[in-house]
């Protein structure tokens, strides 16, 4: 999330976005948190924002916050529609998209939601990424080493769905 602001693209946040239905015309996501948290050793690759994170002090957690609204306030989008979903596949030896299967999509949201998240989400969130999952077009997202590929495949994504309202 952090390399996409960078790199010019807008951000709702990292991990943590609501999400809701937006009538028959699909799904809109939310900021919640205006934030981005990012390991120590990621947090060195961007020496600039070092200076901006803050420790969240929680014993065990590695993750300094990133306060995306300090950084570029221009980028910071409150809620957006939701024109398709970037599936991560994080550690790769290159970048590069490809389409991902609904199953696929609703597994990805499903186990990064429902194990993540407390309080647990009900059935309604399932019900609700199960929608999503159905009517917005996925592709997996690999990433490679490479930082500076994360703003164009993004961009590739969106060419591929075409344009829309954000």
């Amino acid at each position: 999330s952090l390399a996409a602001m960078t790199q010019g693209l807008a951000l709702l946040g990292d991990d943590f976005v609501g999400l809701e239905r937006a009538g028959d015309a699909g799904f809109a996501g939310h900021s919640l948190f205006s934030s981005v948290c990012l390991a120590r050793d990621m947090l060195a690759r961007w020496p600039a924002i070092r200076p901006e994170a803050i420790a969240d002090g929680l014993a065990g957690e590695e993750k300094p916050i990133v306060f995306a609204a300090e950084l570029h306030p221009e980028r910071l989008c409150a809620t957006v529609p939701i024109r398709a979903l970037a599936l991560l596949r994080i550690r790769q030896p290159r970048a590069g998209i490809q389409p991902a299967g609904r199953g696929e999509a609703l597994r990805a949201l499903a186990a990064s939601t429902l194990h993540t998240v407390v309080p647990r989400p009900g059935r309604s969130a399932l019900e609700t990424m199960g929608g999503l999952a159905e009517r917005v077009p996925a592709f997996w997202l690999s990433l490679g080493p490479d930082l500076a590929d994360v703003a164009p495949s993004i961009a590739a994504i969106l060419a591929r769905v075409g344009p829309g309202d954000g």
